[in-house]
């Protein structure tokens, strides 16, 4: 099951990166190419120069954030491919947030509270945020999601608040949110059970509920199979676009949503009084 597992995860990381999909065999090639004589110890070597960066740089910290977790550089046998790996562990680096830190104490609250002042930042943005979520999405990223005023998801989207598996104490926040969007019962089952919802799924669950029935959801897919709008549409997405995006459409489309949107003191009534 651990294999089935980390496979998946692999496959879906490489799909939201490259908007394509992978067989296992295919994405492990292209997700550790310098293995043997494919090695490229010049590439190595720049990666490793960053060390010598000032410590207030970028790139000493991209450095020193490998070697305290014993990984292998971009360009040696054990590597991750260059063009994943420094995307996926800048983003990392940038967001500041280590798991390996956490007690399960309420001493964590101090470490998420820079989650609360992102959030706080998006509550308080004047302009219609919208995010697009694409492959793993999980913990303070369903958070996120859930504060953004339009969602568009992908069918890579796979989605959960694995507070249970990781041990970890959320946000007072966070968890009435939660209860506001999903119900007391749905949360619970959540922050428990951890289902790993992908964006159908989450979809229907969301329009069970009676204030969430006119949330705007749109979905975006690389390959928008008739099958694949089909179950969408059933789910109750609004919109299916297919990629390559036509911007102009998108763009027109969420004008028209916003434009027919509630206000946020109808929406804020309407879940006062569900």
């Amino acid at each position: 099951h651990l294999r089935d597992a980390t496979s998946h995860m692999i496959r879906a990381n490489l799909e939201s990166l490259t908007g394509k999909s992978w067989s296992t065999d295919d994405a492990m090639g292209w997700l550790m190419p310098y293995k043997g004589k494919n090695a490229d110890p010049t590439l190595a070597a720049r990666f490793r120069a960053l060390t010598a960066l000032p410590e207030e740089t970028f790139g000493h910290a991209f450095a020193a954030f490998y070697l305290a977790n014993k990984y292998a550089f971009p360009g040696e046998e054990q590597a991750l491919n260059f063009a994943f790996a420094t995307s996926h562990d800048s983003s990392h680096l940038l967001a500041g947030y280590d798991l390996s830190r956490l007690t399960g104490s309420i001493e964590d609250l101090e470490a998420d509270r820079h989650i609360g002042e992102a959030i706080h930042a998006l509550r308080q943005c004047p302009a219609p945020v919208i995010g697009r979520l694409t492959g793993h999405c999980h913990g303070a990223g369903v958070e996120l999601a859930l504060n953004c005023d339009l969602r568009i998801a992908s069918p890579t989207l796979r989605m959960s608040v694995p507070a249970v598996s990781l041990g970890v104490v959320y946000r007072y926040q966070f968890v009435a949110r939660l209860v506001q969007t999903c119900g007391i019962a749905r949360t619970a089952d959540l922050l428990l059970a951890m289902p790993e919802l992908d964006g159908v799924e989450a979809t229907r669950q969301i329009r069970e509920r009676h204030t969430l029935s006119r949330t705007p959801i749109f979905a975006i897919s690389a390959y928008a199979t008739h099958d694949v709008k089909a179950d969408a549409l059933a789910a109750g997405c609004n919109e299916v676009f297919a990629k390559p995006l036509d911007l102009d459409s998108l763009l027109g489309k969420i004008q028209t949503t916003l434009a027919h949107a509630p206000t946020p003191h109808a929406r804020q009534k309407a879940a006062s009084s569900a």
